[in-house]
């Protein structure tokens, strides 16, 4: 399932970055999701204050993962991978103060949360005349 709750034109994140990140995230957990019965996958962007975002994806899971390892490089579940795909997206992260990311299992669920502090756009402000 897929639901987008709140207008994109003010992330604080490069459209290609942004890109990248939830690509390999949304790779990872479609990938993940096939290897289970249940099958399922859920992407979500919301803004609940109004302002920041936050991007859930939710997969179902047959096993649970080292969330302590889970962004090291080399580190892996998937037969064939070389475990690129999550450091890669910490590198793109680490590049946004504002940007964090938060891995866990729950219930035979893996929940990845992207959060990113929007910036307003900066405002020209005058010098007070005197």
């Amino acid at each position: 399932s897929i639901a987008l709750n709140c207008p994109l034109s003010n992330l604080s994140v490069a459209d290609m970055d942004i890109c990248r990140i939830v690509s390999c995230l949304l790779d990872n957990a479609l990938e993940a999701a096939a290897e289970t019965r249940d099958r399922q996958a859920s992407f979500t962007i919301r803004q609940p204050n109004g302002a920041d975002t936050v991007i859930t994806i939710t997969n179902s899971s047959n096993q649970p993962i080292d969330v302590s390892k889970v962004f090291e490089p080399g580190f892996t579940q998937k037969r064939g991978h070389q475990g690129a795909g999550l450091p890669n997206v910490v590198q793109l992260i680490k590049q946004y103060p504002h940007c964090a990311i938060d891995i866990t299992n729950q219930n035979n669920e893996v929940i990845v949360q992207l959060s990113i502090t929007n910036t307003p756009p900066s405002l020209d402000i005058a010098e007070p005349t005197r």
